[in-house]
């Protein structure tokens, strides 16, 4: 049985609101995070149905849905040090880190500053460390418009560069398993930039020296967890049963 606690977590900057949905002392943790200026919301589709077989945080970023504002910039490097306070205060160790979008920038600045706290990446349609400078050209002039226009909710354009920056910076080899998904019908993308998309989601596997994964969510936009939640479930649930595995491993040794 999945019992479900909503609850606003204080901490030195102020509060966040977090959900855990919990299964089991026994079984591992995994944190979902939102992409930009989204709340914890958008994982209604995938959140309970992980916790059939994991225990799951997922939360608001600060300033975002029913969290407090914080004192601190931002940008990639203070999201992370805030979702690594949380871990803290929960006293969760090592969790497996799913990310959407942005939050897979947060998630992989986390694991870059904290690598032995990190039990997995699944990077879910992650933004590439040089999107606006490789990617963003290849679009037309509307779509380069909406992409800044959406810098309102949490920091301004400025910060989200500054945090692909920071994302650039990280030098760490993890040595974790990641997986990335990709989604294959994105909005206003043509053949060209539907493949440049999937080979810079591609290149992110070179990010550890682990086990890699590369999956293509053939009939989904940018939202995977809406759109094809049982793509995000089970690329979840197969990391899970991975490490699961290794540690049984590991304490018949």
């Amino acid at each position: 049985m999945v019992l479900k606690i909503e609850s606003n977590v204080k901490l030195s900057f102020g509060e966040m609101y977090v959900v855990i949905y919990q299964s089991g002392p026994h079984l591992p943790y995994v944190i979902l995070d939102a992409g930009y200026g989204n709340d914890s919301s958008v994982w209604e589709k995938t959140a309970g149905e992980i916790g059939e077989f994991a225990n799951v945080i997922v939360y608001d970023r600060a300033g975002v849905g029913k969290s407090s504002n914080s004192c601190h910039p931002r940008t990639a490097f203070w999201m992370a040090e805030e979702l690594y306070e949380i871990m803290e205060n929960l006293d969760i160790d090592s969790p497996i880190l799913a990310g959407h979008s942005y939050g897979g920038v947060i998630h992989r600045v986390l694991a870059d500053r904290y690598p032995t706290k990190t039990a997995g990446l699944v990077l879910i349609d992650s933004t590439p460390h040089d999107y606006q400078n490789r990617f963003l050209p290849n679009m037309s002039e509307a779509f380069q418009n909406s992409y800044y226009s959406q810098f309102t909710k949490e920091g301004n354009a400025e910060n989200f560069k500054e945090s692909l920056k920071q994302l650039q910076n990280c030098s760490n080899l993890l040595d974790v398993p990641v997986t990335v998904l990709s989604a294959g019908k994105k909005q206003h993308y043509n053949e060209s930039s539907q493949t440049l998309w999937h080979d810079m989601q591609r290149e992110m596997l070179q990010i550890t020296k682990s086990r890699s994964t590369f999956l293509i969510a053939e009939h989904s936009g940018h939202f995977i967890q809406r759109e094809q939640p049982e793509v995000v479930i089970d690329a979840v649930r197969s990391m899970v049963i991975s490490l699961m595995k290794n540690d049984e491993e590991k304490r018949q040794v």
